[in-house]
């Protein structure tokens, strides 16, 4: 029997200042569970409209076998459709039936699922044998794909990747991803599917985080060599373009960053960095949770600053402007953002350092499209700053910048459509140089970043 579980809005919002409920603010909702790990995702059931929630979560009134919940959501009710005994990674409808994977074994009380299973006719159902866990799941309509850490499957030996038309399976992809590899997010992108993660091709000693298969073979994205322990922990198509979040390193394109956007052709960063709660430049995965709607690009995780923005763990992209979310008075990461009836809800732990089961905390955005701090960034704002020089003056080739500088610096030149076309890293005593002979003529923008300080202006290339 299905159990319902009816959702009551507190009347506490979580920001007391904000006390006219006509505001934008997060307002906290009673979620009557427990999150055990990071992951809390939404699925939307386009056949039915249903949305699911999964992860890793229970109300610890249960057994202590399958305990983690699977539940339908509508904004108002829990409902309860299934009892796990790990994780779940994934669901997706395929063939007119709710599939999910993870690392479960226990489905129901019923040992004899394992990794992936089928809700059909309100009954769990196996679906094969796999001797390892799903990571992530996607459909065509015509197969199911599914990825994970196992080797074998009905005890064919198919690794890391495979597709599952209803009855028959087939590897996917004719190069094995390599023993290491650990898939998190599949996406089809103008037709073609992609793995991200990390992912390790034929046993390579770097990981490269993102392939695409092409003529069933495994390919890596891009001349511009996504490697050097290359992660990225979720993806998604947002206005004809591939978005990324994860850590980057680009060997002959010095771009440290923790969102990338590749439309196809080419991958860029065409925005400031993001800098987490430690003013870490790119060297940790600060962006874990992205949401695409219609208008907006919602970037979640350990976020202090949007180039010189504050905004705090949660902000809104329109392609243009950054946006952030009043936020202010979240004392930890956000785990979890997803959508349901386009209301936008956050989850966070209120203890994310302990080993105990985790206080839980969800809150819904009230407020629509009305945000703070908004910048935009389709260029480095045109602002001169003191302190800061450039000489010669149209630039030609070679440009001398000069300032207070000390120590380590980060520029990044912006071309007049907001496209960042080039970006290093360097030691400096007071100035550095730009070769400008490699662009074309026209107007930029150049950023530098130096002891938590930005500096910005404008130079004209002839």
């Amino acid at each position: 029997m299905i159990l319902r579980i009816f959702l009551l809005v507190s009347i506490f919002n979580l920001f007391p200042i904000m006390g006219f409920s006509q505001d934008p603010h997060w307002e906290q909702v009673d979620f009557p569970y427990h999150l055990e790990n990071w992951r809390l995702g939404a699925y939307n059931d386009s056949l039915t409209g249903d949305y699911y929630l999964y992860g890793k979560y229970e109300n610890l009134s249960g057994s202590n076998y399958c305990r983690y919940k699977l539940t339908k959501f509508d904004g108002e009710v829990f409902d309860e459709i299934g009892n796990f005994n790990e994780v779940i990674n994934e669901v997706v409808r395929f063939n007119e039936n709710i599939y999910v994977g993870g690392s479960f074994s226990c489905v129901d009380s019923m040992w004899n699922i394992q990794y992936l299973a089928k809700y059909e006719n309100e009954i769990w159902q196996p679906v094969a044998e796999l001797n390892g866990s799903v990571t992530a799941l996607i459909t065509d309509d015509t197969y199911l794909y599914v990825a994970g850490s196992f080797t074998e499957i009905n005890g064919l030996p198919i690794a890391n990747m495979a597709r599952y038309d209803g009855e028959n399976w087939e590897p996917v992809g004719g190069n094995a991803l390599g023993d290491n590899t650990w898939i998190w997010s599949l996406c089809f992108f103008q037709g073609e599917l992609y793995a991200a993660g990390d992912l390790d091709l034929d046993n390579a000693p770097d990981t490269e985080g993102l392939r695409v298969l092409r003529n069933n073979e495994w390919v890596l994205v891009d001349e511009l060599n996504l490697i050097g322990h290359a992660r990225v922990v979720e993806m998604v198509v947002w206005q004809e373009k591939l978005y990324l979040a994860g850590r980057f390193f680009f060997y002959n394109n010095p771009l440290h960053t923790s969102l990338i956007v590749w439309d196809g052709i080419e991958f860029s960063a065409p925005y400031p960095k993001f800098y987490d709660i430690y003013h870490n430049i790119g060297y940790g995965s600060q962006v874990r949770r992205l949401i695409a709607t219609n208008d907006y690009l919602y970037v979640a995780g350990s976020l202090e600053y949007i180039g010189d923005q504050e905004v705090n763990q949660l902000a809104a992209y329109n392609g243009e402007t950054w946006c952030a979310m009043f936020t202010e008075g979240l004392e930890y990461a956000i785990q979890a953002i997803f959508e349901i009836d386009n209301e936008l809800y956050a989850y966070l732990y209120l203890n994310p350092y302990s080993n105990t089961i985790y206080p839980s905390a969800m809150f819904k955005w009230i407020g629509g499209n009305d945000y703070e701090n908004c910048q935009t960034y389709t260029g480095v704002n045109e602002v001169s700053t003191k302190n800061l020089n450039i000489y010669p003056i149209p630039a030609v080739s070679i440009v001398t910048v000069s300032g207070d500088f000390i120590g380590k610096i980060v520029y990044s030149l912006f071309n007049s459509q907001g496209k960042m076309v080039d970006q290093k890293e360097m030691p400096v005593d007071g100035s550095f140089k730009i070769d400008c002979s490699k662009f074309s003529s026209g107007t930029y923008f150049l950023q530098v970043l130096n002891r938590e300080r930005f500096y910005k202006t404008k130079i004209i290339i002839l």
